[in-house]
């Protein structure tokens, strides 16, 4: 009897919690879709970097490399099942300030991106790495970009 008035007064507490279940349902299925369109397959990736090019376009930046790497590898136990990740190296040439509007407008893009690593030199220290002729105030920046593809189960 006691068992069964410990189950009862759980459920109860679980009505009160989620008062409407299917509403929850609902929201959580509209958060899901959101997510399918906001990630990317690995053959989406041309589309992606064609992203961000144009958005480097348009704070004029000078784009030294920019590739997929596959050969930095995410521990599967990070991500929830159905989820994979894929990474894009980035160098660019650019002032300080113009870094930062772009790291900006890259929450704006219609595809999920995580900032995984950005190393940032001076003109000075990077020419001879990269062969480029310095100009005053502008900076080399290595930016690596995640990107999660979600699997439909």
């Amino acid at each position: 009897m006691q068992a069964k008035t410990k189950e009862l007064d759980e459920a109860q507490e679980l009505i009160r919690t989620i008062p409407n279940p299917q509403k929850e349902i609902e929201k959580i299925r509209a958060g899901m879709e959101e997510l399918e369109d906001r990630s990317v397959s690995k053959k989406e990736l041309p589309r992606i970097i064609q992203q961000l090019i144009n958005k480097s376009s348009q704070l004029q930046i000078e784009i030294i490399s920019i590739r997929p790497r596959e050969d930095i590898k995410t521990q599967d136990k990070d991500l929830p099942r159905g989820v994979s990740k894929a990474y894009i190296e980035m160098i660019i040439k650019c002032p300080y300030n113009v870094l930062g509007d772009y790291l900006k407008a890259l929450t704006e893009l219609q595809i999920i991106f995580t900032i995984e690593s950005i190393r940032v030199e001076k003109i000075e220290e990077a020419e001879e790495t990269y062969k480029a002729k310095p100009e005053e105030k502008d900076l080399f920046a290595t930016l690596i970009l995640g990107t999660y593809t979600i699997w439909k189960i």
